[in-house]
C-alpha cells in the first residue's frame, strides 16, 4: 500500500467514520428523545395552564394550589440533591460540560433531567425546554461514545465532539432551527472553529432534525417552535427604530449581569442560613401565586412571543409589569438552579423590550404599528446576542425560528448596537458569569494541581493526523511546544512530543485523558507538579 493510501485508510478510520456513525447516531436518538420530551412538555404544560385558569376562577382553591407547588418543589429540590449534575439543566450548564470543566453522568441526566424539567413546566417556573434539550442531547452523545465506540481507550478523546453534535442535534430538535443549532457549537459552546467539531455536529443536528421531522409529520406534530407569518419588510427610512431596541437590550444585558451577581450573592450569603430546601420551595410558591395573578407571568414566555409578534401585545403598562417580573423571577430560578432552559425566557424579556419600544414610538407618531413585529424580533434577538455574546447564533435564529429573513438588515443593526452598547463597558456576558459560577462552585474547596509533562504520540493514536487546534484538550491544558519528527508535516505524527502543562483539580483522570488522546505512554512523561505561583508555569485561569 502506498504512502498516500495509508494515509488515507488512517484518515478514513480514526476521523471520518468514527466522526459521521457516531454523530449520526447519536443525532438518530436524540431527534426521537427530543420528540418525546416536547410530547410530554407540550402535555403537561397543557394541564397545568387547566389548572390554573380552573383556580383563577375559583379562588377558593388557591390553598390547594399553593401547597401542590410547594410539594412539587419538595421534590425538585431532592432530584436535585441526590443528582448534583443535573441542576440547572440550561444550555450554559451543558457548555460548561463541554469545555470540560464538570464532568456528566450520562443515563442519570437522561432519565433526571426529563422528569426534573417536566416538574418545572408543570409547576409555571418560567423556564423553556430548549436548555434541557440541548442537555439531553448532550448526554445521548456520551451515551453513545460509551455503548457503541469499538476503541474504548480513544472513546474518552471522542467524548466531547459527539456530546456537542448530541447538545447542537437537541437545540435543532428543540427549535427547529438546525443552522443556528451547528452555530451554536461554534459561537458559544467553544468559541472556536474545527473542522472535527463542525463534521460531528453537523451531521448529528441534521440526523436529530431530520428524525424529528419525520416524527412530527407520522404523528402530526407541529416540528417549528414558533408557527409565525413572514412580518413585512421594514422600510429604510425607519431603520433607526433597530438602533433604539438593540441599545436598550444591550443596557437591559447589563442589568442581567449585574442583577444575576447581586440574586446569587443575596441568597448565598444574606440568606446563608435558609436551608436550599426552603428557597426551591418558596420559589414554587411565588411562582404559583404569580400564575394566580396571570398566565403571562409565568410559563417560559413562548406564548408572550407568540402574542407579540402576531400583534396582540397588551396596553403598555402591562407590559412594564411582565417585564419587571418576569426579569426578576428569572434571575432567581436560574441562580438556585432549578432544572430547565434560559434561552426562550430571555428571549421573551427581548421581545418585550421591543414591544415597549415600538408602543412608545408609534403613541408619538413616529413609527408606523403595523411594523412593531419587525422590532419584537429585533429585540428577541437583540438580547440573545447580548446575554450570549453570540451575534452570528442571534441572527441566524431570527431568521431561521421567527422568520427574519427579509428583515436580517434591522436585526443586524439591533444586534450591533446592543455589542456597541456592553463592548466598551467590559461588562462579562450573562451566560459567561452563569458558567463562572457554574465552574466555581463544581470546584469549591479542591485542591489544585498544575502539572507539566511531555507526552509521545503513539501510532494510531487519536490524535495522529489531526492538528492540535482540532484537539479538543481537558479544561485548562496548554500545548506549549511540539517537538515533530517530520517538519514537513502539519499534522501530529507517531513519534511528536508535546510539552503539555495542564491544571486540574483530579490529576490522575486528567492524565487518562490526555492518554486517550496522545495515546499510552511507553516512557515516563516526565510529570512535575509545579508551582502555580511561578509565571513560568502558570496557565489562565479557567
Amino acid at each position: 500500500m502506498s504512502t498516500t493510501s495509508r494515509k488515507y485508510s488512517s484518515h478514513v478510520r480514526q476521523i471520518l467514520i468514527p466522526c459521521f456513525v457516531l454523530s449520526a447516531i447519536t443525532g438518530i436518538l436524540t431527534g426521537g428523545i427530543i420528540f418525546l420530551f416536547r410530547i410530554c412538555a407540550a402535555f403537561v404544560i397543557e394541564k397545568s395552564d387547566l389548572i390554573y385558569g380552573y383556580v383563577r376562577a375559583n379562588p377558593a382553591f388557591l390553598p390547594l394550589l399553593l401547597l401542590g407547588a410547594a410539594a412539587l418543589g419538595g421534590i425538585a429540590y431532592l432530584l436535585m440533591r441526590f443528582f448534583p449534575s443535573c441542576r440547572g439543566g440550561d444550555a450554559q450548564t451543558t457548555i460548561t460540560v463541554l469545555r470540560g470543566f464538570i464532568p456528566l453522568k450520562w443515563l442519570p441526566n437522561t432519565i433526571i433531567l426529563f422528569i426534573s424539567s417536566l416538574l418545572s413546566y408543570f409547576s409555571g417556573i418560567p423556564l423553556g425546554e430548549e436548555g434541557t434539550s440541548v442537555q439531553l442531547g448532550a448526554a445521548v452523545g456520551k451515551g453513545t461514545v460509551k455503548l457503541f465506540s469499538s476503541k474504548k481507550r480513544s472513546a474518552r478523546a471522542w467524548d466531547r465532539y459527539i456530546m456537542t453534535g448530541g447538545a447542537c442535534g437537541g437545540f435543532a430538535a428543540a427549535t427547529g432551527a438546525p443552522l443556528t443549532a451547528i452555530l451554536f457549537a461554534f459561537d458559544e459552546a467553544h468559541r472556536r472553529f474545527s473542522p472535527i467539531i463542525f463534521m460531528a455536529t453537523a451531521t448529528a443536528t441534521l440526523s436529530s432534525w431530520g428524525v424529528l421531522q419525520c416524527l412530527c409529520a407520522l404523528f402530526n406534530v407541529e416540528a417549528r417552535l414558533f408557527v409565525l407569518e413572514t412580518p413585512k419588510i421594514l422600510p429604510m427610512r425607519y431603520l433607526w427604530a433597530p438602533v433604539i431596541v438593540g441599545i436598550l437590550c444591550g443596557l437591559l444585558a447589563i442589568l442581567f449581569a449585574k442583577g444575576y451577581t447581586f440574586v446569587d450573592r443575596f441568597l448565598e450569603k444574606t440568606l446563608k442560613k435558609v436551608p436550599q430546601a426552603v428557597k426551591i420551595i418558596s420559589a414554587f410558591v411565588i411562582i404559583a401565586l404569580f400564575g394566580f395573578i396571570s398566565a403571562d407571568l409565568i410559563g417560559s414566555g413562548h406564548n408572550i412571543i407568540h402574542h407579540l409578534i402576531d400583534g396582540h401585545a397588551p396596553v403598555w403598562y402591562l407590559l412594564l409589569l411582565y417585564l419587571a417580573v418576569r426579569s426578576v423571577v428569572f434571575l432567581f430560578v436560574s441562580s438556585l438552579e432549578i432544572t430547565g432552559g434560559l434561552s426562550v425566557p430571555a428571549m421573551a424579556v427581548g421581545a418585550i423590550v421591543g414591544s415597549i419600544s415600538a408602543k412608545a414610538l408609534t403613541a408619538i407618531g413616529i413609527f408606523p404599528e403595523e411594523y412593531a413585529s419587525v422590532l419584537v424580533i429585533v429585540g428577541v434577538c437583540s438580547f440573545m446576542a447580548a446575554t450570549n455574546r453570540a451575534p452570528l447564533n442571534a441572527m441566524t435564529f431570527g431568521c431561521e425560528a421567527l422568520f427574519g429573513f427579509t428583515n436580517l438588515i434591522s436585526i443586524a443593526i439591533g444586534v450591533a448596537f446592543a455589542f456597541i452598547v456592553i463592548e466598551p463597558l467590559g461588562v462579562t456576558a450573562f451566560s459567561d458569569i452563569v458558567i463562572e459560577d457554574k465552574i466555581h462552585t463544581a470546584s469549591h474547596g479542591k485542591e489544585v494541581h498544575v502539572v507539566d509533562a511531555h507526552f509521545t504520540a503513539r501510532s494510531h493514536a487519536f490524535i495522529t493526523g489531526k492538528e492540535v487546534r482540532d484537539i479538543l484538550w481537558p479544561a485548562n491544558c496548554a500545548v506549549l511546544s511540539v517537538d515533530k519528527q517530520d517538519v514537513e508535516h502539519p499534522t501530529i505524527q507517531a513519534g511528536d512530543v508535546l510539552h503539555i502543562r495542564y491544571r486540574t483539580f483530579d490529576p490522575e483522570e486528567t492524565y487518562k485523558t490526555i492518554e486517550s488522546i496522545v495515546g499510552r505512554q511507553k516512557v515516563d512523561p516526565g510529570l512535575k507538579d509545579v508551582h502555580q505561583g511561578d509565571e513560568n508555569y502558570t496557565i489562565p485561569e479557567p
